[in-house]
C-alpha cells in the first residue's frame, strides 16, 4: 500500500472552503487548496454525513464547464479529489453533489516558473482541448510537464533529477528513473512521492550479477502470474564487456520475483548464449565495450509463458526471452531469425528506439518503434522513421505496414505511440532538434511541437485527458 507524502509540510489551512446540502439532506463539507507540488491542478478534501457520490465542476469564466471523474465518499470520512489541467489564469472550482453545485471557488494559476519553451502547431482543428502530450524535461530545472494540443502548460510536476521518461501505471500513479539514480520514484500528478525503491534493498535471491540500475527502462507487467511487479533493465560489465539484464520484482513486498543477464552465469567467459548472442558480434557498427546497449524492454504472456523483448540498439535487434527458463529464443531485426517480406536489408530498423506491441491474434504482433536509422545499409543520407511491423512469431516473417519518414534524422533516443483512434502515432524525435508530432495512416502530419532551451526529449506521453493516464492498458499495447 502506498502511503502518500503529503504535498505541503505540516497541515496547510485551506484557501477556501463549503458545505453543500443534497435534496436528500446529505451535507457535503469541502476545504480547497492550491498544490505547490503542481502548480496546475489543485485539491479539495470532501466529507459527507451520508454515503453519497460527488464531484468536481470547473471552468473559466462563468462557465464551469469541466468536470472530475465521479468520487464516492462514504460516510464521516474525509477523501481527496484532485483538479488537473488548470492552464494558467484564473478558474473557479465548485462542488457538486446529486446536481447541486456549491459555491464556487475562485484560484489563479501562473504559469511554472521554469517551464521549457515550446512552439506549437496545429494542423488538424478537430483535437480536444483535454487532451495531454506529457514529457520529462531534462533542463537545469528537471520536471515531468504537459501541454495541451494548443501548447499551454497543464501539468508541471518537479523531478527530483533528470529523468529520460515517466511510466504511466495501471493504478494511475507515475514511475521514473533520474539518471544515473540508484533507486526508482513513484508519483502522483499532484506531485507527491508515494515510493522509493532501490535494487539493493529487495529482498529475495538474485540469481545473477547486476552492477547498477539501468535508466534506460522500467516497465510494469499487467498479465500473467507476475502482473502488477516491476521490470527494470540493469547493467553489468564483464571481461571490459558492458551487458544487460532484467530483475522482476515485486514493488509493495520489495522482493525480487525473477532476474536475468545476457551474460550468463558469472565469469565462465561466455555469453548468456554464445550461439545467439556472441561476445563478438555487433551490429551496423561496432560500438566497443558496449556491446548491446539495451534501451527498452517489453513483456506479454503467450501460450508457452512469460515473453520479454529486450531493444539492443547496437545490436540493431529486438531479442526474445522466455521466462522463467531465461533461453534467448529469437532476435528480429537484420541477421536474426526473422524474415523481412518483399523489402531489401535496409528497410529493418536501425540503432532503435521505444518499441511496443500489440497482440492481432495467438501468433501475429504488431510491432511499433522508432527506428533512427544509425548505419543504416546503402547510399544516401542517414534517416530515421517511424516504422511498424506486423510479425509473424511461427512463420518468423515481418512485414512493413506503416512507415513515416520526411527528411529527418535523430541519432539518439526517440518515441513512437500508437494512439487511441484511426491509427495515428505520436512520435518524438529526439535529437537536433527535439519536437514531438503526431501523423496519420495516410502520412499526413496533423500536430507538432517544437522544444527549446534543453536536452533531448527522450519519450512523449499521450493521455486522452490527464484523468485517463491508464488508456493504453485498456488499448492493449505494451509500452
Amino acid at each position: 500500500m502506498i502511503v502518500w507524502l503529503a504535498a505541503c509540510s505540516g497541515t496547510p489551512e485551506p484557501d477556501f472552503t463549503d458545505t453543500v446540502t443534497s435534496p436528500e439532506g446529505v451535507q457535503v463539507e469541502a476545504q480547497f487548496f492550491e498544490n505547490p507540488d503542481n502548480p496546475l491542478s489543485a485539491f479539495a478534501e470532501l466529507r459527507a454525513s451520508a454515503d453519497t457520490t460527488v464531484h468536481l465542476s470547473y471552468g473559466m469564466g462563468d462557465a464551469l464547464d469541466r468536470r472530475t471523474p465521479d468520487l464516492r465518499l462514504q460516510a464521516r470520512t474525509t477523501s481527496e479529489a484532485v483538479v488537473l489541467g488548470l492552464r494558467p489564469g484564473t478558474w473557479r472550482i465548485a462542488v457538486v453533489v446529486d446536481g447541486v453545485q456549491g459555491q464556487p471557488w475562485s484560484v489563479t494559476t501562473e504559469w511554472p516558473e521554469r517551464l521549457l519553451d515550446t512552439e506549437t502547431d496545429v494542423l488538424g482543428n478537430d483535437f480536444g482541448d483535454a487532451e495531454a502530450i506529457c514529457t520529462a524535461r531534462e533542463a537545469e530545472r528537471p520536471a515531468y510537464a504537459c501541454t495541451d494540443r494548443q501548447g499551454r502548460p497543464t501539468l508541471y510536476v518537479p523531478l527530483p533529477d533528470n529523468t529520460m521518461f515517466v511510466r504511466p501505471l495501471s493504478d494511475g500513479t507515475l514511475l521514473a528513473h533520474p539518471d544515473g539514480s540508484s533507486e526508482l520514484v513513484q508519483f502522483d500528478v499532484a506531485g507527491r512521492i508515494g515510493k522509493r525503491l532501490r535494487l539493493d534493498e529487495l529482498s529475495g535471491a538474485l540469481t545473477y550479477r547486476h552492477e547498477g540500475l539501468d535508466e534506460h527502462e522500467v516497465i510494469e507487467l499487467t498479465e500473467g502470474p507476475w502482473a502488477g511487479a516491476w521490470a527494470v533493465l540493469t547493467w553489468t560489465y564483464e571481461d571490459d564487456i558492458k551487458g544487460a539484464g532484467i530483475v522482476v520484482f515485486d514493488p509493495d513486498a520489495e522482493r525480487v520475483l525473477w532476474d536475468w543477464s545476457s551474460h550468463g552465469a558469472p565469469d565462465d567467459g561466455q555469453s548468456v548464449d554464445p550461439l545467439l548472442l556472441p561476445y563478438d558480434r555487433f551490429g551496423v557498427i561496432d560500438h566497443d565495450e558496449d556491446w548491446l546497449h539495451a534501451n527498452a524492454l517489453l513483456h506479454t504472456v503467450d501460450g508457452e509463458g512469460d515473453l520479454f523483448w529486450m531493444s539492443l540498439r547496437h545490436q540493431d535487434w529486438l531479442l526474445e526471452i522466455r521466462a522463467p527458463s531465461g533461453a534467448v529464443t529469437g532476435r528480429l531485426g537484420l541477421g536474426g531469425d526473422y524474415t523481412l517480406v518483399d523489402r531489401p536489408d535496409a528497410d529493418w530498423f536501425f540503432h532503435q528506439h521505444a518499441p511496443e506491441w500489440r497482440w492481432i491474434d495467438d501468433q501475429r504482433l504488431s510491432v511499433l518503434l522508432f527506428d533512427n536509422g544509425n548505419g543504416r545499409p546503402g547510399p544516401g543520407d542517414p534517416r530515421s522513421r517511424v516504422l511498424e511491423l506486423e510479425v509473424d512469431r511461427t512463420a518468423r516473417t515481418a512485414t512493413v505496414v506503416f512507415e513515416h519518414g520526411d527528411g529527418f534524422f535523430s541519432p539518439a533516443a526517440g518515441d513512437a505511440d500508437r494512439l487511441p483512434d484511426d491509427g495515428s502515432v505520436l512520435f518524438t524525435h529526439s535529437v537536433g532538434p527535439s519536437f514531438a508530432a503526431e501523423v496519420t495512416r495516410q502520412g499526413q502530419v496533423r500536430w507538432t511541437q517544437r522544444y527549446f532551451d534543453e536536452g533531448e526529449v527522450y519519450r512523449s506521453e499521450f493521455f486522452p485527458t490527464l484523468y485517463d493516464r491508464t488508456w493504453v492498458f485498456d488499448a492493449g499495447w505494451s509500452r
